[in-house]
């Protein structure tokens, strides 16, 4: 999971009373997926990109903070434990329409964090 701003207008402004039922959630309203790329360089010198993924949740959980759920995909089996990125061995990149920033995180082969 990652906490974002800038991601456009919600579906819709937080209720009062929220969010008891599902629709009562202010979603992201503009589409965008999530790409990512290991820390792990193939034997022809590229990294491994995984591409187009959506998310699992994308939301507004208040004063213009989104919080966007995922699933990592699965780990290379060899990971470094902190690869070529600023800091982590997985960058994870929300594209829209408009714009695009990514994240570096750390992740262990296996799923666990």
């Amino acid at each position: 999971m990652v906490y974002a701003y800038g991601m456009g207008a919600p579906t819709h402004p937080i209720p009062a009373d929220c969010c008891s039922i599902p629709e009562q959630l202010p979603l992201v309203a503009q589409p965008f997926v999530l790409n990512f790329r290991y820390a792990e360089t193939t034997a022809d010198g590229k990294s491994r990109v995984i591409g187009g993924v959506t998310p699992v949740y994308a939301g507004m959980v208040g004063s213009g903070l989104y919080q966007v759920q995922f699933v990592t995909p699965a780990a290379p089996a060899v990971l470094p434990s902190y690869g070529g990125f600023s800091r982590g061995n997985l960058s994870v990149q929300i594209v829209g329409p408009p714009s695009s920033d990514t994240v570096a995180v750390c992740v262990q082969p296996g799923g666990a964090m």
